[in-house]
């Protein structure tokens, strides 16, 4: 059987996800690619594809065991508007730029971690980005056993991100950071 409307094509080479890890996904405006993924060894990487490139490059997010293995992996391009005030919502709000990526996952301990890095115009071409770590969620948050998974969306043009998960009494749990607050 054929299926035209696939173009498969060999993706990031050299890498190696934990097997249970699922990947995070982001396409901008501008065309470019960008994945995340859990490895083997706990770490959270991340490959960027530019549109002008037919190469990915691949960098670390967070280190060694700083995510279980068995962690879903989600990621939103929040921006706002240059003409709002800066949010005023929390700690980890307070310096967010105009384009700025966010990644969940969850932590060795059960724990909501969010990365986030501002958008770069040459960030892309070298993935230097420098991602800063914090936890969102306490210890003890991810359910005990089956994945942990967590998904997100943004709407409202990028000021609003809604982020799911599944917590430790196995009920979906919704949490909103609206920015234009």
């Amino acid at each position: 059987m054929l299926y035209p409307l696939w173009d498969a094509q060999r993706g990031v080479d050299g890498v190696t996800t934990s097997p249970a890890s699922s990947l995070g996904e982001l396409s901008t405006a501008e065309g470019e690619s960008r994945i995340w993924w859990i490895a083997t060894d706990g770490s959270v990487q991340t490959a960027v594809q530019p549109k002008s490139l037919a190469t990915w490059s691949v960098s670390i997010v967070a280190g060694p065991s700083s995510a279980a293995t068995d962690s879903n992996i989600t990621a939103a391009l929040l921006s706002r508007s240059p003409s709002l005030p800066p949010p005023s919502l929390s700690a980890e709000t307070a310096s967010l730029e105009e384009k700025e990526i966010r990644v969940w996952w969850f932590g060795p301990e059960g724990q909501v971690v969010c990365a986030r890095t501002t958008m770069d115009e040459g960030e892309g071409k070298n993935n230097s980005a420098l991602w800063t770590c914090f936890e969102q969620l306490p210890e003890k948050t991810a359910r005990e056993s089956g994945r942990k998974a967590v998904v997100s969306r943004t709407a409202d043009s990028g000021m609003t991100t809604w982020l799911w998960l599944i917590r430790r009494d196995n009920l979906v749990y919704r949490y909103k950071s609206d920015l234009s607050m």
